[in-house]
């Protein structure tokens, strides 16, 4: 469960320096919360700010690489590489939330793609291919703290070989590189369809991720997303009406216009031949 809401409104999410942080649902005691410092997103100074701010008290950084719930909001260049350099300098440990990103973007996650390795990393959702089934690997002076019982880690349904083995077909599937190229391939022609029906029909909108995960945004200005207070501005209506057009139209995706598209490696050429030909349909109906 998420300690932090990670998508406080306007009148909530505090001054940007020092963003609130608020929890994510009732329940969630202030001490949990209190826990937990935020800081703005793809801010190299940002974040030097605030560790220094708080030197001697934070034990970890802990973020999505692409940050999925905000629109597929992708880092920009060099910042995972100063995030990395900052944590290990100052001894703090660096976790990757690939929940979303881990396996969809290529065997290697988020961090293969970008090529910089945190500390810790946990993952889930793909990793079972729609069984439910989570994991967290890490460096192995982290780890063995675990094995040597120093660290707690046990659950009811841990090993269960039921999903245990749905993991192992999927993640055997994701290591053929014509399965994840296929991935890639298909959802980047749904990337391009989406632009080209923007320009064409003089919609602006940026289309932000990779191929296996992305989101449109209705940008005034056809710009894309760097950080969470971005999305204030966004035409949440005309992404409304853009999804509608597509559920009509017999392609469905997330209502939610800060979630992602999602690419399955099952789409076949009919499929993405129809998905291509709804947005144009798409983009004419909310022109």
């Amino acid at each position: 469960m998420l300690a932090v809401f990670n998508r406080p409104a306007a009148d909530e999410v505090g001054p940007y320096d020092a963003p609130a942080a608020l929890p994510h649902s009732p329940g969630i005691p202030a001490g949990v919360v209190d826990d937990v410092v935020v800081c703005p997103w793809n801010d190299a100074d940002a974040l030097r700010s605030v560790s220094d701010a708080h030197r001697g008290e934070i034990a970890a950084v802990i973020c999505e690489p692409i940050v999925t719930n905000n629109a597929c909001t992708m880092p920009r260049p060099g910042y995972l590489e100063t995030l990395r350099e900052g944590c290990t300098r100052r001894g703090l440990l660096l976790i990757f939330d690939e929940v979303c990103t881990g396996f969809r973007t290529g065997p290697g996650g988020a961090q293969g793609l970008f090529g910089v390795l945190p500390d810790l990393a946990v993952y889930s959702k793909a990793l079972g291919g729609g069984l439910p089934i989570a994991a967290f690997a890490g460096r192995g002076d982290v780890m063995v703290r675990i094995a040597d019982n120093q660290v707690e880690h046990g659950g009811t349904y841990n090993a269960s070989p039921l999903c245990a083995t749905a993991a192992l077909v999927t993640l055997t599937e994701l290591a053929d590189p014509a399965v994840t190229a296929r991935i890639d391939a298909s959802g980047r022609r749904v990337m391009e369809a989406i632009r080209r029906a923007s320009r064409d029909h003089g919609v602006p909108c940026a289309v932000q991720g990779v191929g296996a995960m992305f989101q449109v945004v209705f940008s005034a200005d056809g710009a894309p997303t760097r950080q969470y207070r971005d999305t204030f501005a966004l035409d949440h209506r005309r992404f409304d009406a853009f999804q509608h057009a597509l559920l009509q139209r017999g392609v469905h995706l997330s209502g939610h216009g800060l979630a992602c598209w999602f690419i399955s490696s099952a789409l076949t050429d009919q499929d993405l031949d129809h998905t291509c030909a709804a947005v144009e349909e798409a983009f004419a109906a909310i022109r």
